[in-house]
């Protein structure tokens, strides 16, 4: 077995829980890290529970109450700083439901470091817990993407998805738990909560946004075939969220014209890249949409400010109507780049920082040099055939938890939210970088175990 010896430096500890929303940004940032002499090793969520690994800063991807177990042990019980960058801080449906949802005065305490997507989500913080020195509106890497030059990485996938469609229309689907994936925990209707059930009855605020979100989806059901027919040169794709029950959508698509396409593949960015415009409700996407400088229509056939989500109508065109919809697709289609308002852009700003002279990756390692890590050696065994049969014993193993209960969410839910990473994907985008953005050249990546990554320089 051979055993791979890195010298000591400090290191950065960087867990990823939905690949396909996360991958590419933090294979980058672990890029970055590994440019200014960090140690990175990139792995699925929670990697490093048991201490296995050397002690640095663990940079994980929310402060919720429901984290506090896991951040307790990586401070206290294995002796990491805890840095965070909230993977979904930019949107929220309000600020209270945020804060009490994604924040806790244990877990606040508990990090270092606090990186905000911008100036809002750094003030909401702040505001409830004042701790100024905390906080950092760094930005994130996944909105580095969003951008030119950055999204340039993605130029192969969109030539080959153009290649794939032809011109079309993106309808990312933003409507969980209404068709999840794992109906057991997430999916209300399972436990008789209905639009039809709850008539009369007083609901708790979850069984409410379910049912709000059920009626929007129910919209949207009338609404994509009246694209498609509208649109018969074009294609209408509807992407699945990461959350949804693939089979569900395959049952409905039977049910629509033959130009509409439902997929679920890689990350988004591509697909918003290569797309003539997009059609959302309260979706992340929007937002991204906005930064690339594609056309965004928001349609709001009902509104509720308790569940609509914080930016991404706002900073969209919006229509109430399938009509009014179709009208500003027609009209977007004529004049690329309606709606781009100063008070968009202003809107924008304020909840992403928005400084293309530096990634915030970069601005982050700053900030993380600054906690006096120790410098550690790292010892490594190469991910070899014995490695891996143990590791195909245990995937069995989680299975039959399944059966038996064992775990608390569902296999098919943990594996669509992170299938797994292979060697060949991690090197063939650093390759990208390397080629598209002439960036990290020395930087090395050596698997170390299931879904492990080891980034360094020499």
């Amino acid at each position: 077995m051979t055993v791979k010896k890195i010298s000591k430096r400090p290191w950065l500890l960087l867990p990823i829980e939905v690949k396909n929303r996360e991958f590419d940004a933090k294979v980058m940032l672990s890029c970055i890290g590994a440019e200014r002499g960090f140690g990175v090793l990139l792995g699925r969520n929670n990697f490093n529970m048991r201490g296995a690994f050397p002690r640095g800063v663990y940079l994980d991807k929310c402060i919720s109450p429901y984290k506090a177990d896991a951040l307790r042990q990586q401070v206290n019980g294995l002796g990491n700083s805890l840095a965070i960058l909230d993977e979904e801080g930019l949107v929220y449906q309000s600020e209270k439901l945020y804060l009490d949802n994604r924040t806790s005065r244990e877990t606040v305490d508990l990090a270092s470091l606090i990186f905000t997507w911008g100036n809002a989500q750094r003030d909401l913080i702040n505001g409830r817990y004042a701790v100024p020195d905390k906080l950092l509106a760094t930005g994130s890497p996944r909105a580095d993407l969003w951008q030119k030059p950055w999204n340039a990485v993605y130029s192969d996938e969109l030539r080959a998805i153009q290649e794939e469609l032809g011109p079309y229309v993106l309808i990312p689907a933003n409507f969980s738990p209404a068709h999840h994936v794992d109906p057991i925990n997430f999916s209300l209707k399972k436990r008789g909560i209905t639009e039809n059930s709850c008539s009369g009855k007083k609901l708790s605020i979850k069984e409410d946004r379910f049912v709000y979100r059920q009626k929007i989806l129910n919209e949207f059901f009338d609404l994509v075939p009246a694209i498609a027919e509208h649109l018969g040169s074009h294609t209408v794709l509807l992407r699945p969220h990461p959350n949804d029950n693939m089979k569900i959508w395959a049952e409905i698509q039977k049910k629509w014209p033959p130009n509409v396409k439902v997929i679920y593949r890689g990350g988004i960015s591509p697909w918003i890249l290569a797309s003539d415009l997009l059609v959302h409700n309260s979706c992340t996407s929007g937002v991204e949409a906005y930064a690339m400088e594609k056309p965004a229509i928001a349609y709001t056939p009902y509104s509720d400010p308790r569940f609509d989500q914080n930016i991404p109508n706002p900073l969209s065109q919006q229509s109430s109507t399938v009509s009014g919809v179709l009208e500003l697709i027609d009209r977007n289609l004529r004049n690329q780049g309606l709606g781009r308002e100063e008070k968009k852009t202003e809107l924008y700003n304020y909840h992403i920082t928005n400084d293309r002279s530096i990634l915030s990756g970069e601005r982050m390692l700053e900030a993380l040099e600054q906690l006096e890590l120790p410098e550690v050696e790292f010892s490594c065994q190469n991910y070899g055939l014995r490695r891996r049969a143990r590791v195909l014993a245990r995937k069995l193993r989680r299975r039959v938890g399944d059966f038996t209960g064992k775990h608390e969410f569902s296999y098919a839910y943990r594996k669509q939210k992170n299938p797994g990473m292979t060697l060949m994907e991690v090197e063939n985008l650093l390759q990208c970088f390397r080629s598209k953005l002439n960036r990290w050249h020395d930087v090395n990546v050596t698997q170390v175990g299931e879904d492990l990554f080891c980034f360094h320089r020499p």
